[in-house]
């Protein structure tokens, strides 16, 4: 996999589970050790673990809980960083995040973007650029609107929409 990529989700995944912190003990432990197994290069390991954490934050938050949606984009980076063949599985992840990010965060709040762009990385990486440019094309307005278009964020975002339209992608 693209190393910028591994580093963009690892970056993700550690910033969410940072985040996370307010919570049930047990569900900030099991982030704990995907954090380190993740660390390790354990993806596989780490996203069983993450699997637990998700069910977890479902039975003690309820499905439309934003600990929710950090657990479920948790281990869409997880499966994401072990393949194409997991990539369908983490695509629909991110999808389900997505929905719950707008529902409680709204439409155009920065994390919505975040997870967009994680998505539209899925879909670069496997080819699918058609799916791909919308949603760079909406993190990136959504980027440049709340953080600035000289928002690292937003630098991110432009470069890898530049970088498809450099290679015919779109």
């Amino acid at each position: 996999m693209n190393p910028r990529v591994c580093a963009w989700l690892s970056l993700c995944l550690f910033s969410l589970i940072r985040s996370s912190a307010a919570g049930e003990p047990e569900w900030k432990e099991l982030n704990r050790q995907i954090a380190a197994l993740h660390a390790e290069g354990k993806y596989g390991e780490a996203a069983q673990v993450a699997e637990k954490s998700l069910k977890m934050a479902q039975d003690t938050y309820g499905e439309g809980h934003l600990n929710v949606a950090k657990s479920l984009n948790n281990l869409a980076n997880l499966y994401l960083l072990q393949g194409k063949d997991r990539s369908e599985q983490a695509a629909e992840l991110y999808r389900k995040t997505i929905a719950i990010e707008e529902k409680q965060l709204g439409k155009d709040h920065p994390d919505v973007a975040d997870t967009l762009f994680n998505l539209a990385l899925l879909y670069t990486l496997t080819e699918q650029y058609g799916q791909a440019l919308p949603l760079l094309e909406r993190s990136l307005t959504i980027k440049e609107t709340k953080l600035g278009r000289d928002h690292p964020d937003a630098l991110r975002v432009r470069k890898v929409w530049e970088e498809l339209k450099a290679r015919g992608r779109v």
